[in-house]
This record gives structure tokens, sequence and C-alpha cells, in this order.
């Protein structure tokens, strides 16, 4: 009897053959079903690629940095270019103009997810990030409900909190300067739900990094655009995907339920300080994915230094404001444009998102004499428009001072956050909240560190190997730096400033 049951749910050598051949057979059938709907409309579909039968631009798109393909591409075609991969229509925006036209303009129809992304996030139950949620009637609570404390207009109540765990992270680097990462993570967990350096554990660091890999793996472009991958059995040809499902759903519902559970007991003995949480925002989870707000963190001091900032500047300005006798304030932001300028140059040399969250288009439209299908995937070359060399000269030099004019902000410069944190609809209601972050820690750190190349055991600089990683979130790789306070007196500031803190 055991071994009946055993052989009925286990591929035999005898069963297999057949299975595969029924499979591929459907899928083959399938596959050209589609591919001879969709050559109705083909011809009216913006320009591209031609690509070869059934398979489109499988082969033109490579995994790693799609997005300065999409560029070249772009540069051929016009800054809308469709690219199809396995029949299915992908349109990408690689303009202003055209994500205004389509995704704010015509937001009604445009504001949706691809149904691959929502499929996988309810698979792996991740449904309740607003961000992979779609266009419904709980999407709009959702985000109702995170506007009212994300406005700019509520943005005051953070302030504290900000400014409290920004000068705990500069306590952070007094101490320590290595593992720069797992201090950022620790810092936005405290951040969001206000547990004590005793409650926060590196279980919760290593689940965030657990996290990233997982978003990247799980939302791999074969499994979105092949669905029928998603339901292979795992010990099946490409069915290797399956295999992770579990462990990614499992890490999931830990990632969201561990800290705030923790949070709440430390509130019920008293011991949690003033939070997101605490001040009734439950379960921040605003971005592009779970953990953008890290790696938007992670990315920043990174990008200062790898990009050359003049940090020079930036301390002659916070000396002038500042003084050397207290640590940056929010209320100092007005008169630190140079700082505001570094923000904003973080913010486009290298977007930690370059291709944003795809968005679906609901019904048939035209569009400049072409047509966009309903179903189609929209994505926004993110990286491509703030690396355009006729708005933003010599693109991949950092250099703040495009943003200012006559030592002042310039009102007339692009801003990359209206387009680095998404559009329309979607876009994220946290982006006024990561600007105010980045400003206070960018702030902080220069007024109080030197932030300088390595020394190898020769005395010689280490040179920067600048790498990016590529995936759903894009962030700079780790690299060797050294960073050390300015004086005595930077570092007393800071002691002095956290006195009596746990």
């Amino acid at each position: 009897m055991t071994s009946d049951a055993v052989q009925n749910i286990t591929p035999s050598t005898h069963s297999i053959a057949p299975t595969y051949m029924f499979i591929f057979s459907q899928l083959f059938i399938v596959f050209v079903v589609q591919h001879l709907i969709r050559k109705r409309w083909r011809k009216g579909l913006p320009p591209g690629p031609s690509g070869i039968p059934l398979l489109g631009n499988v082969y033109d798109i490579p995994q790693e940095a799609p997005w300065i393909t999409y560029r070249d591409l772009a540069a051929k075609h016009g800054d809308v270019i469709c690219v199809r991969l396995l029949g299915h229509p992908v349109i990408v925006l690689n303009s202003v103009t055209a994500v205004d036209d389509l995704l704010e303009k015509r937001s009604a129809i445009y504001s949706d997810r691809p149904r691959s992304i929502v499929s996988i996030s309810r698979m792996l139950s991740w449904i309740w990030s607003v961000a992979f949620k779609p266009y419904d009637d709980d999407w709009r609570r959702t985000r109702r409900e995170l506007w009212q404390y994300l406005q700019p207009s509520a943005l005051a109540r953070w302030h504290a909190i900000e400014t409290r765990e920004s000068r705990r992270f500069l306590q952070h680097l007094l101490h320590d300067q290595r593992d720069l990462e797992k201090k950022i993570q620790l810092t936005l967990l405290r951040l969001g739900y206000g547990l004590s350096a005793d409650d926060v554990t590196t279980r919760y660091v290593d689940l965030l990094g657990e996290i990233d890999s997982a978003v990247s793996a799980a939302y791999h472009p074969a499994v979105l655009f092949i669905p029928w991958l998603r339901y292979l059995p795992s010990w099946f040809p490409g069915g290797a995907w399956k295999n992770g499902v579990v462990k990614w759903r499992m890490q999931a519902e830990t990632a969201l339920e561990m800290p705030y559970q923790a949070a709440l007991t430390a509130m019920t003995r008293g011991a949690a300080m003033s939070s997101m949480l605490s001040n009734q925002f439950d379960k921040l989870q605003c971005g592009a994915a779970p953990g953008l707000d890290e790696e938007l963190m992670k990315s920043v001091l990174a990008t200062m230094f790898v990009a050359g900032a003049d940090t020079k500047r930036a301390r002659e300005e916070l000396d002038a404001v500042v003084g050397l006798d207290r640590l940056p304030e929010h209320a100092d932001r007005p008169s630190l444009p140079y700082i505001s300028a570094i923000v904003k140059e973080v913010l486009r040399w290298h977007n930690i998102a370059p291709l944003g969250l795809a968005h679906r288009c609901i019904e048939d439209n035209a569009y400049r004499g072409w047509i966009i299908p309903g179903d189609a995937t929209v994505m926004t070359n993110i990286w491509g428009i703030l690396h355009d060399p006729e708005h933003f000269p010599e693109p991949d030099v950092f250099r703040p001072e495009r943003f200012l004019k006559d030592g002042q902000l310039d009102p007339d410069a692009f801003d990359p956050a209206t387009i680095g944190f998404g559009s329309g609809r979607r876009v994220c209601p946290g982006r006024h909240f990561a600007e105010d972050t980045l400003f206070i820690n960018i702030a902080s750190v220069l007024h109080i560190f030197d932030i300088f190349s390595a020394i190898d055991e020769h005395g010689a600089p280490v040179p920067v190997d600048y790498k990016v990683t590529s995936g759903l979130t894009s962030t700079v790789e780790p690299f060797k730096y050294s960073i050390r306070p300015r004086s005595g007196a930077a570092e007393a500031l800071v002691r002095d400033a956290m006195a009596g803190e746990d």
C-alpha cells in the first residue's frame, strides 16, 4: 500500500517522458494561440527591435542593467519603445513627456500592476505591501491611510524621531565604522518600530537581507513573463522557482509580524520609544518593494563617496549655518541648499529602482498614432530619463551644483524625486518622508565625519571598483572605505546628544 501511494506522487522513469510531452504540447498550443491573437494589433505598437518569431526580444534584453539597453534602444527608435517578450508587449517610457502623458494624465487606465506581479505577490503572501496590490478598492483604502501620515503637511510629526535616529546612527559610526549596511538597517527598524537596542537583534538584520534576496529571485523576469513557470512542479525542468515559494512566503510573513509583535510587546511594558508605529502608523510599507527605504539609505553614503561629492563645500555650508557647537536640525534645511542639492543628485545619479515597478494598461488606447493594447506592461526607464544628457549634461558625473542657481536651489531645475519615486497614482506615498530622512542623515554625517578611500597595507588608497546590482532594486555593491570623526569636538557633539539614551 505504501509503495503504491509513493508511486502515485513520485514521477517514475516511465511517467516522466509522457508528462514532458503533454506539458510541452499544451504550452506550445497556448503559445501559438497567443501569438496569433496578438498579430492583429502588433503593427500598431510603438517602434522597437524586430525580435524573432514567438520569442520576440527575449535575447535583446540582458538581465544585467537592462535600463542601459532601453536607453540605447530609445536613442534609435524614440522615447516610447515596445519590446515583445514571448509575445507579450512591454512598453518602455524613456521621457518625462511620455510618463506625464500616460501615467499621469491617463492614470485611470495606467495604475494597475501586471497580473504576474499580483499573482506572485499573492502566492508569496506579499500582497500586504501597497506597492504590489492591484488597483482596486483595497489599494485605495490603504493608500489613503498612508497618505494621511506621509503627506507633506504631516511630516513635522516625524522630525523628532528622524533626528533622534540620525544621531544614534552617528553614535554607531563612532563605535565601529564597519558593517555600515547593518547600522542603516538597525536605524530604520528603530525608526519604524521604536525598538530599543536590546529589542533589535541581528536576526532582524539577517531577515532584511533575506527579503532583499527573495525579492530579486521571486520576481525574476523569466517568471514574470512566462506564467507557466509558476505552476510547473519543482522536479520539472524550469520549475526550480517553485522550490523557493514556501521559504519566501515564510520570510515575508516573518518580516511583517516579527518586528511588529516585538514593538507591541515593548509598548505594553513601556519600553518602546516614540516611533511610526507608536504614532498609530501601522506597518509602513510604501516603497517600490519591501526594503526599498533601506536600499535607499544603503546607497546614500556609497553614492556620495564613489561619485566624489564635494564634501568640502557641503561642510563649509554646514559650518556656516549650523556652527561647530550643535548638530543639524530639520529647521536648518532652507539654509542648506547645497545639502539639499546633494539629496537630489543622489536620487538622480543612481536611482535604486532604475525601472520602477511596472504598470499595467487596462484597456486599448491610442497614443501618438500607436495603439497601446490592454494588458500591456508599461515600464518607466527612470535611470534613462535621469541620465539624459539633454537635461542633465555629463550625466555620469556626480554634480549637485546642477540643481543650484546663484547659490540657491534652482526652482526651474527638474527634480529627480518627481519621477524617482514612481509616477501617477502609484507614486510612493513615502516620497517626502524619504527625502526628509535623507536630508537629516546626509547633513549629520557630513557635519561629523570625514569619508575617504580605504588604505591598503602599503599605505596606498584602495581604488573603488564601482558596481551595482541588477534586479527589482539596484544598489551599490559593498566596497572598502574609511570614515572617521572630523575632530574631538565633533565626536563630543554626538556623545553629548546621546547622553542618557540606551
